[in-house]
């Protein structure tokens, strides 16, 4: 994966900090990639880090339901006889 922060000028609501943009972008299974996911913490304190944590749990997730066969649980998901 390919990890990234971006300065936006733009500084805290108390002028301490400066917000940052981070993001991490990567692909698995590595052998023979199925998913892409990128990461984007907008305008925050973040580290790019935190963006890959995030992406690692987003990987873990799909896998178990991958191993299991489960389906997501969303509004989003729809099976193909639905549309």
């Amino acid at each position: 994966g390919k990890t990234g922060t971006a300065q936006t000028g733009r500084m805290t609501q108390d002028g301490t900090a400066e917000l940052m943009d981070a993001w991490f972008a990567g692909f698995f299974p590595a052998e023979n990639p199925d998913y892409v996911v990128v990461v984007l913490l907008d305008e925050g304190t973040h580290q790019s880090d935190e963006a890959c944590a995030i992406f690692a749990k987003v990987v873990d997730t799909i896998n178990l339901c991958r191993n299991t066969q489960a389906q997501p649980q969303s509004e989003y998901a729809h099976s193909a006889d639905e549309s």
